[in-house]
């Protein structure tokens, strides 16, 4: 899958630095984000991307500069941001980038569950030399976003 994935990226994009991107917001769920608490994981090799300890920091950062509380809380909306890459056989790292906003909540039949406020994500290539930087300009990109989202949702 690994090779598949890189041969694709690499013949299609020739080389160049880019970002692809998917999202999902839900109507319902969005206005009634309020308090959000991010969690960042990282799973990449190769050296592709220095200094990841940054990125929950950054995200957290766009939050608040945008007006959402940003705080563990059982009550808060937790955004989850994944990251997975590699150095493919194609010469340039490769990474996908998910970002989930979810909530535990009661359901309408009685039960808890997960609920599902927004979901972004982005594939990414690039060269090694600065793909640290396209990967913390696409977390920005994707926290921004879903803040902006969110103060539309509220206004609403």
């Amino acid at each position: 899958m690994r090779t598949l994935t890189a041969t694709v990226i690499g013949i299609g994009l020739c080389f160049a630095a880019t970002n692809v991107n998917g999202k999902f917001f839900s109507k319902n769920q969005l206005p009634k984000v309020e308090t959000i608490e991010v969690s960042v994981q990282v799973d990449v090799a190769d050296d592709c991307l220095n200094d990841n300890g940054t990125l929950q920091t950054q995200a957290e950062l766009v939050l608040r500069r945008s007006g959402i509380t940003v705080k563990r809380s059982d009550d808060a909306h937790v955004l989850g941001i994944n990251i997975i890459g590699y150095y493919s056989n194609a010469g340039v790292c490769v990474a996908d980038i998910d970002a989930q906003l979810w909530k535990f909540e009661r359901l309408t039949n009685g039960s808890s569950g997960l609920v599902e406020a927004a979901t972004l994500g982005s594939l990414l290539s690039g060269p090694k030399q600065d793909f640290t930087s396209q990967v913390r300009d696409a977390v920005d990109e994707l926290t921004s976003e879903l803040a902006n989202e969110i103060l539309k949702a509220r206004q609403n």
